[in-house]
């Protein structure tokens, strides 16, 4: 019994790295292209953080794009500023107009209500 799932198991072992052999198992980010990409972004971003100083320790409210070094447009410094109270909003409006509302007239309307 062991030795015949043994001969399978080797059987498509052979059969895998066979039909798999000439295809690249890499990640994408693998690649030189998207290593050299990487790289190049980091050492764009310590050039700005050198430059500017740390852009972390930055005690304005300004929002600033590091790679542009400009200030954000007002209109969309508020957009980020207000994301989050935005997404909790529209959650709780789609919570009370989908989930809730409909339970309620399932729950009516069943036979088990």
């Amino acid at each position: 019994m062991h030795v015949g799932l043994v001969r399978v198991i080797m059987e498509f072992k052979e059969e895998n790295t066979y039909l798999h052999a000439n295809e690249e198992t890499r990640h994408h980010e693998e690649a030189p292209s998207s290593q050299k990409a990487f790289a190049r972004d980091v050492q764009t971003l310590v050039t700005v953080i050198e430059e500017l100083e740390n852009p972390f320790e930055e005690e304005c409210l300004d929002l600033l794009v590091l790679d542009a070094r400009e200030v954000v447009n007002p209109a969309v410094f508020q957009t980020v500023r207000t994301a989050k109270q935005i997404g909790q909003q529209q959650f709780q409006a789609y919570t009370k107009d989908r989930l809730i509302q409909w339970f309620s007239k399932w729950a009516e309307s069943s036979p088990w209500g």
